[in-house]
């Protein structure tokens, strides 16, 4: 099972995002673009677990630890991800990148 631990956003974020998506699509000559239903923010790609347990219980921990349910986010620029051939782009980049995020990534073993 392809497991990752991601932010759901709230229907304005991701109608935003969505008009973003649709510039991208006139201007680009080719490629693929998330469903709105799926457009979501990936803290931690866990890659191929057999058990979502792990995940579960280090949500948990770091939403506690963090002590957040809903917070800010800035959208401040596009890129993509450079490990792999395809390169998905990835919008943004802020400071969400504390808090909750490095609470999640601490609780599975992933570092910076």
């Amino acid at each position: 099972m392809r497991l990752f631990i991601a932010i759901l956003f709230h229907k304005e974020v991701k109608d935003y995002l969505k008009s973003i998506m649709k510039e991208l699509k006139e201007s680009s000559l080719r490629g693929n673009f998330v469903d709105y239903n799926n457009l979501h923010l990936t803290l931690v790609f866990l890659g191929e677990l057999e058990s979502d347990r792990k995940v579960r219980q280090a949500m948990e921990l770091a939403v506690n630890k963090a002590g957040v349910n809903e917070f800010p986010i800035s959208i401040n620029g596009l890129g993509n991800f450079k490990r792999r051939e395809d390169k998905p782009d990835e919008i943004g980049e802020g400071e969400w990148k504390t808090g909750l995020y490095r609470g999640v990534r601490g609780e599975v073993g992933v570092r910076d």
